[in-house]
């Protein structure tokens, strides 16, 4: 009773946020463990202890409104992620073959320590119709570090080369599952001196 009180004390901008930080906290519970398809709005809603006026209230709609939360859940992944990989960097490895290593290590310890969030990211948001919503937190760090060393089509096809290749190896340790995370880890590292293939990339890329 007391909670509900202290909500008619809110403004509606305060209570339209309470209830997406709630929905979003659900999703991340839901589709990380049951999935997109099996979670439903009356799930999210008892997980996120509101009724569906609160879903409503949060995302302004009721039409599309377990895909909205769904793509809110991933950008929030996708940020925290992004967050931990460029935390790692500023201990000092943020430029060239350095940076381009401890990116794909944070990036697969994270991944790999994090299962749900794997399964949100590189599964479930697979159901989403909104293209921007799927950006890979990889890519964004990859993107910042080679956009300085590289030509912006060598920046990217390498970029791709290493965000597929470090994908692909997640996928197997996330269906699999008989693989160490060490060595996942080691792996994804190594791929960076398989993109060294790509010509004049090979001056920098991780060499040894």
């Amino acid at each position: 009773m007391a909670v509900g009180r202290a909500h008619r004390w809110m403004s509606p901008e305060e209570r339209s946020e309470m209830y997406r930080e709630r929905l979003i906290e659900a999703g991340l519970s839901l589709f990380g463990q049951v999935g997109f398809a099996a979670a439903t709005l009356a799930d999210l809603c008892r997980e996120g202890q509101m009724s569906h006026r609160g879903l409503y209230q949060a995302f302004q709609a009721f039409d599309g409104g377990k895909e909205r939360v769904l793509a809110a859940v991933v950008d929030r992944c996708t940020d925290e992620a992004v967050l931990v990989i460029r935390e790692r960097l500023a201990d000092g490895e943020g430029e060239g073959s350095a940076g381009v290593a401890a990116a794909v290590a944070a990036f697969v310890e994270y991944m790999t320590g994090k299962r749900r969030v794997y399964r949100i990211l590189y599964v479930e948001a697979h159901h989403l119709t909104r293209v921007e919503a799927r950006r890979d937190p990889l890519a964004i760090v990859l993107r910042e570090i080679l956009n300085g060393q590289l030509a912006g089509k060598d920046a990217r096809l390498v970029g791709t080369a290493i965000v597929g290749a470090v994908g692909a190896l997640l996928a197997d340790w996330y269906e699999r599952g008989d693989v160490a995370v060490g060595e996942v880890v080691d792996a994804a590292v190594g791929v960076c001196r398989w993109a060294s293939s790509f010509g004049r990339v090979d001056r920098w890329v991780c060499a040894e």
